[in-house]
């Protein structure tokens, strides 16, 4: 990708990530949020993953075991880029593989995204409980200063395959006044540990500070603990190890 097209997807995220925070510190001013921590990332010794079967996609942003009785609230908006073009792409895919890529990792194409980004929880929630994981997705990082278990959720789907998810946490703890910028870069980092090589494109974007050295050897450190407990939970729900699947970069 051209560096032209790097900065503007790290903007992108960017973007994405401050209209998000923007939404936690006005109700954190209304005093309508709970006085909860966000400052640490789960714990192998005592806040591990929860042991779900985690695949290494997320069915294009689709579960597949929704309940087919709830009316999603967007049916019009397509759940893929199928026959998308590459313009206006908010991951910034530049070939069809990339485009699948960013479909089986839960990242939004633009229509989700432009429906989703202004869209009330409660539709939001309506859309995750008719199957949609982008939805649930964005409706999770709009919770994380409110609702104690919308990090575990989000650590959940990233151990699912769902590397948007782990995106939106790190970028919360990056950039939310709440957040922690060590954890941040850990979550990045695990992000980038498990296929999203553009990762660290967007993980100076989103931090709204510079770590010192020791801070980033501590992120370094969580990020291979976090990555490890990740795997364990794959390999004993499965009895095999995930498989990479790297961003298709130049392909």
């Amino acid at each position: 990708m051209g560096n032209k097209a790097v900065t503007l997807s790290a903007a992108a995220l960017a973007v994405v990530v401050g209209g998000i925070i923007w939404t936690h510190e006005a109700r954190k001013d209304e005093g309508s949020t709970q006085g909860i921590s966000q400052n640490q990332i789960p714990n192998a010794a005592n806040e591990s993953v929860k042991d779900r079967a985690p695949s290494q996609s997320v069915e294009g942003g689709v579960d597949l075991r929704n309940d087919s009785r709830v009316r999603h609230p967007f049916p019009e908006v397509p759940k893929t880029r199928d026959g998308m073009s590459f313009d206006n792409d908010p991951g910034y895919a530049e070939s069809k593989a990339e485009q699948k890529w960013l479909d089986r990792h839960g990242f939004p194409n633009e229509k989700q995204l432009d429906a989703y980004m202004g869209a009330p929880e409660a539709l939001l929630k309506q859309a995750s409980e008719a199957g949609d994981k982008v939805a649930q997705t964005i409706l999770d990082a709009r919770l994380l200063a409110s609702d104690p278990m919308a990090q575990q959720r989000l650590v959940d789907a990233g151990a699912e395959g769902n590397l948007f998810a782990l995106n939106m946490l790190a970028s919360f703890q990056g950039g939310s006044a709440s957040g922690d910028p060590v954890a941040a870069y850990a979550v990045s980092r695990v992000a980038e540990m498990r296929g999203d090589t553009r990762a660290s494109v967007t993980r100076e974007v989103m931090m709204s500070r510079s770590l010192s050295t020791e801070q980033r050897m501590l992120g370094e450190s969580e990020a291979l603990r976090l990555n490890a407990e990740i795997d364990r939970i794959y390999t004993s729900k499965h009895g095999r190890a995930p498989v990479l699947d790297k961003r298709p970069i130049g392909q």
